[in-house]
């Protein structure tokens, strides 16, 4: 089972189409925001020590709400972590960062979970005769929309989150198709079409066979031009994909052949623990990790690495 990085995608989308987002899903607050006065801020850590909690904050957007300075902040309750008190945990989170900052933050919750219950977009603290608190948030429930509702919408936050909206199973064919129309209309550079075709496919799954239909649908209605430009940027995807996957596994081979080194050999040297990070075939670094075990000292690990 693939297991998706739901932060880290939705990270990726909603900064760098940030503005779109808020246009598209809040466009009365969209219309409130300075998007020439965008700031980032690397990862805000939230620790609740009392309940054993440490949280990364998604996206925190620093800019100017209605002529003042101010925050934006984004929290993603992804597929995999549908969790009870949401509205209690968005409130604490707003309340530790206004703590920290002493500006207006505009608070937005995007829930990506599967689940089609209606969710509180609510906290309140109260008693019979006194209100305390009152604290709502801005939400976007996905699986609460659908996604033949945004359609004409071109968008490309809109085209990726699509695929986060509510579909049958029977639809999918149909509802790629339609992303690929729109991202082709929206003609932006190929490193973001690339991102947004990785968000999407990431929760759109189709078979081998549902492919071919896409495949063949696309080339029935787009033009020779398009199809032709959309295999190119499909080909350097997959492909880039597979070189992330490389990658990702050759390192992964380096650090179990360093730790396997120093448990059979009792330590490595800096040279020769310099030589496995060097070595990039993936073939020689299966075979030492293969015959770790039988090697008597560092310099047989060395040979095998040469060969």
């Amino acid at each position: 089972m693939v297991i998706i990085n739901h932060d880290r995608l939705f990270k990726e989308l909603l900064t760098n189409f940030f503005q779109e987002f808020m246009e598209a899903f809040s466009p009365e607050a969209g219309r409130m925001l300075d998007y020439s006065s965008l700031e980032f801020l690397s990862q805000e850590i939230l620790t609740d020590v009392t309940a054993g909690e440490k949280k990364y904050i998604d996206i925190l957007v620093k800019t100017r709400l209605l002529g003042e300075e101010g925050f934006v902040l984004v929290h993603v309750e992804p597929q995999a972590r549908k969790q009870v008190g949401f509205a209690k945990r968005m409130f604490r989170y707003y309340a530790r960062l206004f703590l920290k900052y002493n500006l207006r933050i505009l608070p937005v919750a995007v829930l990506s979970h599967n689940t089609k219950k209606e969710e509180p977009n609510s906290f309140e603290i109260a008693f019979p005769f006194l209100k305390v608190l009152e604290f709502e948030f801005m939400q976007l429930h996905l699986k609460r929309h659908s996604w033949k509702d945004y359609l004409q919408k071109d968008n490309p936050a809109v085209a990726a989150l699509m695929a986060c909206m509510d579909y049958r199973e029977e639809e999918k064919t149909r509802l790629k198709l339609e992303f690929f129309k729109v991202i082709m209309r929206l003609r932006l550079d190929p490193a973001r079409m690339q991102l947004l075709i990785g968000f999407f496919e990431s929760y759109v799954v189709l078979t081998p066979k549902e492919e071919e239909v896409v495949q063949q649908r696309l080339a029935e209605e787009l033009s020779m031009e398009d199809v032709r430009e959309m295999a190119e940027i499909l080909t350097s995807y997959h492909l880039r994909g597979r070189e992330e996957g490389r990658a990702e596994g050759l390192t992964a081979l380096q650090s179990t052949l360093i730790k396997q080194g120093c448990k059979k050999l009792g330590t490595i040297s800096p040279e020769a623990e310099k030589k496995i990070l060097e070595t990039k075939s993936i073939p020689l670094l299966e075979n030492a990790l293969e015959k770790i075990f039988d090697l008597e000292n560092e310099k047989a690990l060395l040979e095998l690495l040469d060969k």
